[in-house]
């Protein structure tokens, strides 16, 4: 296993629900740390660190990726010792029942399985139906709300699924790779760019929050105040047999260039300036790219585009099947290329085309 898939599993098997990623606050901020980089940690949970000392003279590229994972917080704990959960983030209700979580409760973490009514008290309808977060409940083997209580976990108390993450040749499958590959890319890009003169200020910024509402990155970009920005997040792989897809990505076919996104509460169609530019370093160091567009999500750039004088943004991403789940799909060499990728987009930064527009 080389280093960048180590990364990748060390990194998806912490636990880093939204709002309590510091156990990988921690390990991103002692892999940057034992390559001499300064790094702050703000009060959020967003890691920020330069590649080496600003110089005003020179443009700023901010290259982020976010920490959390989805996840869910305990909104009751019944008489009987269940846990009652809300989603954090956009879980997928259809890969609920049966499932380990862990919470992350007071004394340590507690496991627990989502609950199934048994097939043989169950209707047909019953058996055809998915178990929705709402109606979901947990058992971490308590034998009532007290032992519960005394476990460490109450109401409030946030949790995700367990799952470890396993290599199949080329292929990840686990939990949290949305966005803990997009986390190892760029800590595996610092070490290549540690220490070189590199014709940009390179911003490594490691957002908080993304799942919950893309709230971290909005406050960690306003002071970073980057003049160009790339976040590196997943794109929905349509490559399965379910689903009525709309435009093909395929794991292994190559890392993507997305065009165009739609959230409910923004989104983000890129400069065609820095696309081109993306699309024409990617065809000079021989990587292939997909090209996707999204209507029902988005990521921490389309937040970041809008701060300070309006910073031109772009979403490059690696496919990524069944997201928010805890068998998440990537292909390594999907991963590898855009690692290459970004590495020849930095270093080719002093020849990058003038950004304004008209």
């Amino acid at each position: 296993m080389d280093r960048l898939t180590r990364r990748i599993v060390n990194y998806a098997d912490l636990i880093g629900p939204s709002g309590q990623e510091d156990r990988v606050v921690t390990a991103v901020r002692d892999d940057l740390s034992s390559l001499g980089l300064g790094v702050e940690v703000d009060a959020f949970a967003n890691v920020v660190a330069f590649l080496a000392a600003r110089d005003a003279r020179r443009p700023t590229l901010q290259l982020s990726a976010h920490l959390d994972e989805v996840g869910f917080v305990v909104r009751d704990v019944d008489d009987a010792g269940f846990l009652r959960v809300h989603r954090v983030g956009g879980v997928h209700d259809q890969v609920l029942a049966g499932r380990w979580l862990a919470f992350l409760g007071e004394k340590g973490d507690v496991p627990g399985v989502v609950g199934v009514c048994a097939k043989h008290l169950s209707s047909p309808d019953d058996l055809r139906r998915s178990v929705s977060a709402e109606d979901a409940f947990v058992d971490i083997g308590a034998r009532d709300r007290a032992h519960a209580l005394e476990m460490g976990v109450e109401v409030g108390t946030l949790g995700v699924f367990q799952a470890s993450a396993r290599v199949h040749g080329d292929r990840v499958v686990g939990k949290a790779l949305d966005d803990r590959v997009g986390v190892a890319v760029l800590v595996e890009l610092a070490e290549r760019l540690a220490g070189v003169d590199l014709p940009v200020n390179v911003a490594l910024l490691f957002t908080a929050q993304e799942e919950f509402s893309v709230r971290g990155g909005v406050s960690a970009a306003r002071r970073v105040d980057a003049d160009v920005a790339f976040c590196v997040d997943i794109a929905v792989a349509t490559d399965v047999p379910v689903g009525g897809a709309v435009q093909p990505v395929a794991l292994g076919a190559g890392p993507v260039l997305t065009r165009f996104t739609k959230g409910k509460m923004n989104g983000m169609i890129p400069s065609p300036i820095l696309r081109r530019y993306a699309a024409e370093v990617a065809a000079r160091v021989g990587v292939k790219l997909q090209y996707s567009v999204l209507s029902g999500g988005l990521s921490d750039g389309a937040f970041t585009q809008h701060e300070g004088r309006g910073v031109p943004t772009l979403d490059v991403s690696f496919p990524t099947r069944y997201t928010h789940s805890p068998v998440e799909t990537v292909d390594l060499r999907d991963v590898r290329d855009l690692l290459n990728w970004l590495d020849a987009a930095v270093r080719g930064m002093r020849g990058m085309p003038d950004l304004r527009r008209g």
